[in-house]
């Protein structure tokens, strides 16, 4: 009884250990096969951890596909490596390059300009090509933000003047220590470019910003031809400045007290406005100094109707008899 029993229970075993051969044989046979599927999925992952699709980068950077595939067809900027499928996988370094490439060319640098830097000058170049668009980036701030702030102004003062225009008002009012870069008007009062140029080569010697001052060129009247009703013979030309800093003389007026009154409407009829002022101080025995200051608000720059320019008219003043 005990063969039978033996060969009854190799009977059991020897299915499985036939299963189990076969497996081994087929694993043994799909081995380089299974090796590869494997080594393909890692792969995929590893590229997909340290590498960026086109897409992914354009969505980044705010670009589109079509913009990379320029870089990378111009040698501009060339993507780690491209799948036979015709993906294109991106690196942190060609990040990086991206980054560089998009900073210069919102500065100005012309994409030709880009790649030689990129791709033929040194490192010290390119730190030094930085540099200079780094100064050519704040020169271009400053030039946007005084564009701002007198584009502001305007707005400030067209508003307020409308509403003192509307009320026919004429205030007394005190301003505080400026000052001031005047250039004599010599030519003419019809020549207010010469000035004006003058004025505007003496300002470039600094490429400073005056955030907390308008932007406003001011023609000045002599206080002795106001008196003799003679509107239109300008004196000066000046420029409110924060900084005494010029080659120029700047001019430094003190506190003061000054009337002010709204002239809206055609520079040919100032004299209307001129002779109101003029019968206001008569009647409140206010005698005007030095010069009468004529302040645009509103322009041809700003609006091309000369019925809607807006000019304020400051008088300085003392409290006396008007002869």
């Amino acid at each position: 009884m005990y063969p039978s029993k033996l060969i009854a229970k190799f009977n059991i075993i020897f299915p499985f250990i036939n299963t189990l051969l076969y497996i081994f044989f087929l694993f043994f046979l799909c081995y380089n096969s299974i090796i590869k599927v494997i080594v393909t999925i890692m792969s995929r992952r590893i590229i997909m951890k340290y590498h960026f699709l086109i897409g992914e980068v354009a969505k980044k950077y705010g670009i589109s596909n079509q913009t990379l595939i320029y870089y990378d067809n111009k040698d501009i900027l060339t993507p780690n490596f491209t799948h036979d499928n015709g993906y294109r996988y991106y690196n942190h370094m060609n990040l990086e390059r991206l980054e560089i490439i998009i900073a210069l060319k919102n500065s100005g640098m012309t994409l030709d300009k880009i790649k030689k830097l990129l791709n033929e000058e040194s490192r010290s170049s390119l730190i030094l090509t930085m540099s200079s668009q780094i100064s050519k980036i704040d020169d271009e701030i400053n030039r946007l933000r005084k564009a701002k702030n007198y584009i502001s102004n305007k707005i400030k003062y067209a508003t307020s003047s409308s509403k003192r225009e509307i009320n026919n008002e004429i205030l007394l009012l005190t301003e505080p220590k400026k000052q001031y870069l005047r250039v004599k008007s010599l030519i003419g009062n019809d020549d207010y470019i010469t000035p004006r140029n003058q004025l505007k080569e003496i300002l470039n010697e600094r490429k400073e910003t005056t955030d907390t001052i308008p932007s406003r060129y001011q023609v000045l009247l002599n206080s002795k031809d106001f008196l003799n009703d003679v509107f239109y013979n300008i004196a000066y030309y000046q420029y409110e400045v924060n900084t005494d800093n010029y080659s120029f003389p700047v001019l430094k007026i003190p506190k003061h007290n000054y009337v002010s009154i709204i002239h809206f409407g055609k520079y040919d009829d100032l004299h209307y406005t001129y002779r109101k002022a003029k019968k206001y101080m008569k009647e409140n025995r206010l005698t005007p100094i030095e010069y009468i200051v004529n302040l645009p608000i509103v322009d041809s720059w700003f609006e091309p109707h000369e019925d809607n320019f807006i000019t304020e008219i400051k008088i300085h003043y003392t409290a006396s008899i008007l002869d």
